[in-house]
């Protein structure tokens, strides 16, 4: 899907969205390809500092609610260090599952390609640092010993890194039975039925005539 199917608007709301997932990126590749620093607002069960409607064009139009969600008891909160995290696992709602896999599936790719393009931390292969350790005890100096033995690798590639979706997915996100069919009786009252079944099934049965 190209990038111009999807864009702000702020003209909707949460209602009638409830198909949810996680999506992981760095806020600042967000912001570049929404092209908006996102809204603040509120939903009752956390603050959200970060947060974009994004509305899809065309057609079969969709809509979508990306956001973040902070603990409001949390007096150590920072907006500035928590948008300057090298990544974070986004709320992405929508209305149906159709939506929510067309959108998380083109929001992923861009965000790796974005990424990708930009210079990727490395670090030694762990042959070559046990390589420059054992010239350095022998009396190799650090750079030199650098100089010949290093080999590096990335530490985390984009495309595992933000591939969607997430391959270690919040426990919260576990599909649950509708609420309706989660009301349980009130304890007492269980516990009495409980009860009342266990007399009945000790009870001898009547002798025969």
């Amino acid at each position: 899907m190209a990038v111009t199917d999807w864009r702000i608007d702020r003209s909707s709301k949460v209602d009638g969205l409830g198909t949810k997932t996680r999506l992981r990126g760095p806020y600042r590749v967000l912001r570049a390809i929404f092209s908006d620093e996102g809204d603040t607002t509120e939903d009752g069960a956390g603050s959200i500092t970060t947060g974009w409607f994004m509305k899809r064009k065309g057609t079969s139009p969709a809509l979508v609610f990306v956001h973040d969600k902070q603990d409001e008891a949390n007096r150590k909160f920072n907006l500035e260090n928590f948008r300057a995290r090298p990544q974070y696992d986004w709320y992405v709602v929508a209305k149906d599952e159709a939506s929510l896999k067309d959108f998380c599936g083109w929001l992923s790719k861009e965000i790796i390609r974005r990424v990708e393009a930009e210079p990727q931390p490395k670090r030694l292969t762990a042959a070559a640092k046990e390589k420059v350790n054992t010239a350095i005890a022998k009396g190799m100096s650090v750079q030199d010993a650098m100089k010949k033995h290093a080999e590096w690798e990335l530490i985390a590639p984009a495309a595992e890194a933000f591939k969607w979706p997430m391959k270690d997915p919040p426990k919260e996100l576990v599909k649950e039975p509708p609420k309706e069919i989660l009301k349980l009786v009130p304890k007492d009252a269980a516990d009495k039925e409980d009860k009342e079944e266990d007399e009945e099934t000790d009870e001898e049965p009547p002798e025969a005539p």
